[in-house]
């Protein structure tokens, strides 16, 4: 299953039933570092904490607490392959010649998935000038 970003994989985390949400106000000096801690060692589940007592943003954490919600998150993708894959590209060399630059662009080809892309329509540009304290 394909997740196109933390939303889409919140959401199928909640239709897994591995997503809690934690109405009740917590502060987010020590609270939040226990609650956290506790799911993690325990194995539980996802968290959003909605409100804090400090009045800040909704806090996700968990999300990658048990391996297979790693697993769900890189889409069934080993994550011992997808590592070695990014050696490969922090290894990648310097092209010598021409046939090994037309060789070396197979190779960033292969690697493209992984660079950063631009998207026309971000949550962030509806925010673009205001204060959010």
């Amino acid at each position: 299953m394909v997740t196109k970003d933390l939303r889409a994989f919140i959401k199928v985390l909640e239709e897994r039933n591995e997503l809690t949400r934690v109405n009740e106000p917590l502060s987010i000096d020590l609270e939040v570092a226990a609650l956290l801690r506790e799911l993690m060692y325990r194995g539980g589940p996802a968290v959003i904490i909605e409100r804090t007592r400090e009045g800040t943003l909704p806090i996700v954490g968990n999300l990658f607490g048990k391996w297979d919600r790693v697993m769900l998150a890189m889409e069934g993708n080993d994550p011992e392959a997808m590592a070695s894959n990014l050696v490969d590209l922090l290894n990648l060399r310097i092209p010598q010649g021409f046939l090994d630059a037309i060789k070396t662009l197979g190779e960033l080809r292969r690697f493209s998935q992984y660079f950063p892309r631009t998207v026309g329509n971000s949550l962030l540009g509806k925010w673009s000038g205001m204060r959010l304290t």
